[in-house]
């Protein structure tokens, strides 16, 4: 059986930014954060709020759980965003 290939939460937002051809500086732009706390969600020091997480999605037009497979789980209201912004 072949060895699957675990990525972090930040590895998953880079892969797919990459991949949408987007530099870091025009992603946060596109989803109106700072470039600091971009990085900080790519190397997996914070994780970004369940709305957060779905503008990226979007703008990588890939679906939310590409991004994060718990997503649906992770927040009861997806209105309120996270609470804890700590990586998990």
């Amino acid at each position: 059986m072949p060895e699957t290939l675990t990525l972090s939460h930040g590895e998953r937002l880079m892969i797919c930014r990459k991949r949408a051809g987007l530099n870091s500086t025009e992603m946060a732009r596109r989803l109106r954060v700072s470039a600091n706390t971009l990085r900080s969600w790519e190397a997996d020091r914070t994780r970004p709020k369940y709305l957060e997480v779905l503008a990226w999605a979007d703008v990588c037009h890939v679906p939310a759980e590409v991004l994060d497979p718990d997503i649906r789980n992770r927040c009861s209201d997806p209105a309120a965003g996270d609470t804890d912004r700590r990586a998990s």
